[in-house]
């Protein structure tokens, strides 16, 4: 069978914005195989918004995700292995889904796993519900 992982992401990314909110994919900088603006691979994870209105010509593809978007003026064109994606949640409410990183696809250090634990429960804002990644 195929992964599933594709198919959620392009399902929770519907529900996301059916309910119009915010779609934010959280994105493993150390991936290979990763187009993104230079300056943005130092930041791991990578928060981007793929939302309607912040990006253009999204594709979610089964193997990878596309779009163009702006960073400092600029057009970038971005492309994201699946296997670098490893959540997807609504800004908003901290609602969405994360993704285990298994052994073939570069898995996460214990330090990675703790540096997105620690970034999904950051408070930024009243009424928020918060993920938890649990090992």
């Amino acid at each position: 069978m195929s992964d599933s992982k594709s198919y959620l992401i392009r399902a929770i990314n519907e529900w996301i914005n059916d309910n119009s909110l915010t779609p934010y994919l959280y994105v493993k900088t150390n991936c290979q195989g990763l187009v993104i603006p230079e300056h943005l691979l130092e930041n791991n994870p990578l928060i981007l918004n793929i939302s309607p209105c912040a990006c253009q010509e999204l594709h979610l593809g089964n193997a990878e995700i596309t779009f163009q978007a702006r960073f400092n003026g600029r057009v970038f064109d971005i492309y994201l292995p699946i296997k670098s994606i490893i959540a997807i949640i609504a800004s908003e409410n901290g609602q969405g889904m994360t993704f285990e990183v298994n052994a073939d696809n570069e898995q996460a250090t214990n330090s990675d796993k703790n540096d997105l634990s620690a970034e999904l429960e950051k408070p930024s804002g009243a009424k928020k519900n918060w993920l938890k990644v649990i090992k």
